[in-house]
């Protein structure tokens, strides 16, 4: 396993001298659900790394965003970046035309789950997906054993529940008459599951509020041929380092203290990865 981080800080020799293999970097104005972004500068320094490179463009794209997006499509490719993380299949159609050095990544949200979906993209000439984080670890595994496809996976960070395009913040602070605060943790009433609110140019995305800890994914995947994700967002970047650290640690001595020392810094909260979250309903049969 390959570890990639989504920094938060544009000093990546810290991200590489504690283990960092690769960068996932949102690109400013043309990505939702990060709570930092980058601009084409500051890939273009990170690509003097000499560590692979993918850059993150998951909005919806509009007809008046075509033209530019081509300019910037073109000079990421100068920079020779290793791929892009897309959504919208504007993305697709453009780098078919466009006859690009990088690969691409399916990265739509919550619909990378299964193989047969995963080998039609590979057959548009998509190389990685992105796998969802609402299937189990024994899924996973599968999918990454019986694919075509490549894939990343999350391994630590803040999973994203839901996104709107409406602006939710401004419009609730407006009716309140206070100034905005963004990003806000709310809790529901029911569950008493909290959550954190972030609003941007894109919308607004719902991410939950404890992070997710796959460390007992760790044994599964340290030796296949998978990219694990850690995403910086909403921890202080000393803890990242630390988390990211370890690891690296895990990849070259697989200890359980390890894992541990994992656990004591990332809580309980392993996400869909030891539950499903669809079940099939068995059929009633008349007697």
């Amino acid at each position: 396993m390959k570890l990639y981080v989504k920094p938060s800080h544009d000093n990546w020799n810290a991200y590489v001298e504690q283990g960092a293999e690769g960068f996932l970097l949102p690109l400013s104005s043309y990505s939702s659900d990060y709570l930092i972004t980058f601009s084409l500068s500051q890939m273009e320094e990170c690509c003097k790394q000499k560590k692979p490179v993918f850059v993150i463009i998951n909005k919806i794209i509009f007809d008046e965003e075509i033209e530019p997006l081509k300019e910037i499509l073109n000079r990421l490719d100068r920079m020779g970046i290793e791929g892009i993380f897309f959504y919208d299949l504007a993305l697709l159609e453009l780098w078919k035309e466009g006859n690009f050095s990088f690969d691409l990544v399916w990265n739509q949200t919550h619909m990378v789950t299964n193989t047969k979906t995963c080998d039609y993209y590979q057959e548009q000439g998509v190389v990685y997906g992105n796998l969802a984080s609402e299937i189990t670890m024994e899924e996973m595994k599968k999918m990454i054993e019986t694919s075509k496809m490549k894939f990343f996976v999350l391994l630590s960070g803040h999973q994203v529940v839901a996104h709107s395009k409406r602006k939710l913040l401004k419009n609730y602070y407006k009716v309140l008459s206070k100034n905005v605060k963004n990003p806000i943790t709310i809790e529901e009433p029911i569950g008493h599951q909290k959550y954190d609110v972030l609003e941007d140019a894109t919308g607004t995305t719902f991410f939950y509020h404890e992070p997710l800890n796959s460390s007992k994914v760790l044994p599964i995947f340290s030796n296949m041929d998978v990219r694990g994700v850690l995403n910086e967002d909403f921890f202080s970047h000393q803890e990242f380092l630390k988390i990211l650290s370890l690891h690296s640690s895990y990849q070259k001595d697989p200890k359980k203290e390890i894992l541990d020392q994992l656990d004591a810094l990332l809580g309980t909260y392993t996400g869909f990865l030891e539950k499903k979250t669809i079940f099939k309903v068995k059929k009633h049969e008349e007697d």
